[in-house]
């Protein structure tokens, strides 16, 4: 005898989790199991992507001040 299995249509996401994507994920995050990992991931990356994105602002002949700063916040700074 054959059995059917039936799966959940997925559903559209909503306006704020077009806009904020994390909303989709945040409350599945398994805080005790990966946040450890994530912080020293971050970390990281920051303690090698900051120094490297100043120095090539440097060679740029830019202030090393704007190597550090994400893109959408270099343009408004002078």
């Amino acid at each position: 005898m054959a059995t059917t299995t039936t799966t959940a249509k997925p559903t559209a996401p909503s306006a704020v989790q077009r806009w904020f994507p994390i909303a989709a994920w945040l409350s599945k995050y398994k805080w005790g199991s990966f946040f450890v990992a994530d912080l020293i991931a971050a970390i990281s990356v920051a303690a090698l992507l900051i120094p490297e994105s100043m120095g090539y602002a440097s060679v740029a002949n830019v202030p090393a001040r704007l190597g550090s700063m994400p893109p959408p916040w270099r343009s408004s700074v002078t």
